[in-house]
């Protein structure tokens, strides 16, 4: 199969691949480092069936962000074979060390990029994927409608039917709460999955997004997901808020985000997030 599917790319390139050798590709899906002898490639691919879908829709994200004028790795071709998916982007070469100060002004120059992108409605034109689970998509008039019914009520149902939650009086209380919290703002273009991992800075200190769950909705997603796991450095946040700042208050509602994130978690990893799920929970009810 591996051999087929270097075939597959010699023939997208036109050139023959000289030689390959895997890497990280994440947790769900395979990756390799392809060389023609010329120039480096990064292929991701899945040989699940189940999964084709992941990389369909990471592609489509990826040429979003690239549409709105946000960096990503150049996107060479989709790959489509009976028995995998999978996408060719440019080679990035990674800093090794620390991000400097110059790498840190670029990434936040990429998410200002990002977040000036609006629309009149929010939602998406089709639906993606969060990890390995099925993220539905369609348009909202108004951010709550969107966040509580294509975000946290599927995961919410999911936590519900997996036994991880069982009061729903709880929840609708929440859900109550939140929506005399969060400040309006126009429907933004998210990333969707901003952790410190879905971003890289290049050895010449460019900035790129990857593995994008792409949607119009509200940037302090985007903003809480990228604090969620911690090492954000302050000077990021701090060039952000000066060129486009956050409506004030946003780090005391970045739990209402962060829920949704931790709700994935939940229901793909299992119990060790569901303390902090039901932190927030308490918080609010």
């Amino acid at each position: 199969m591996l051999e087929e599917l270097i075939a597959e790319i010699s023939a997208a390139l036109n050139e023959e691949v000289v030689s390959y050798n895997t890497v990280s590709g994440g947790d769900i899906n395979h990756a390799l480092k392809i060389n023609t002898g010329n120039k480096n490639y990064f292929c991701k691919y899945n040989i699940s069936a189940q999964h084709s879908g992941i990389i369909v829709s990471e592609f489509a994200g990826l040429k979003t962000l690239s549409d709105n004028g946000v960096r990503t790795p150049k996107l060479i071709t989709h790959i489509r074979m009976a028995a995998l998916s999978g996408i060719l982007l440019e080679w990035i070469p990674r800093n090794t060390v620390s991000s400097t100060s110059s790498g840190l002004q670029n990434l936040c120059e990429q998410l200002i990029t990002l977040h000036s992108s609006t629309n009149k409605q929010y939602g998406a034109a089709q639906d993606n994927f969060i990890a390995t689970l099925h993220q539905h998509n369609d348009w909202y008039d108004n951010f709550f409608d969107y966040y509580i019914e294509s975000r946290l009520m599927p995961q919410f149902t999911l936590a519900y039917d997996n036994g991880y939650l069982q009061d729903s009086i709880a929840i609708e209380d929440f859900l109550q709460r939140i929506t005399n919290i969060i400040p309006s703002e126009k429907p933004t273009l998210i990333h969707g999955d901003l952790w410190s991992g879905n971003y890289m800075i290049s050895d010449n200190d460019n900035a790129y997004l990857i593995d994008p769950s792409v949607s119009y909705g509200h940037r302090e997603m985007d903003i809480a997901m990228l604090h969620l796991f911690g090492g954000v450095p302050g000077m990021l946040m701090q060039l952000y808020n000066e060129v486009h700042p956050l409506i004030t208050g946003w780090k005391d509602r970045m739990d209402i985000f962060q829920l949704y994130y931790l709700l994935v978690h939940l229901n793909i990893f299992g119990k060790s997030y569901l303390g902090q799920v039901q932190r927030i929970l308490d918080r609010y009810v």
